[in-house]
């Protein structure tokens, strides 16, 4: 995102999924981000996927990858999907 968000602004992460297995552990969720931007863009509202890798060393859990995406239309325009809200969260 071009600049940043000024005044208020939510970063949320509703019923993150949990995979644990020995000392490698996976945290899958939907990131809802809301503000301002500074700037003529004015508000934002989009949600983002997350997936974080953890592995446990020495006793203490460590991030050891991160990736975030947002979704795309498949429609040939390949424009990002800023107004698709996580299925759960549709009416």
């Amino acid at each position: 995102m071009d600049g940043q968000l000024g005044g208020p602004h939510r970063d949320s992460s509703p019923r993150p999924e949990n995979n644990v297995n020995g000392d490698f552990a996976f945290v899958q969720c939907f990131l809802e981000l809301k503000g301002t931007k500074k700037g003529p863009e004015g508000e934002v509202h989009f949600w983002m996927r997350e997936t974080m890798a953890f592995e446990r060393i020495r006793g203490v859990w460590r991030i050891v990858h991160e990736h975030a995406s947002v979704p795309f239309y498949m429609d040939g325009t390949f424009r990002l999907a800023f107004d698709l809200p996580p299925r759960r969260e549709r009416s």
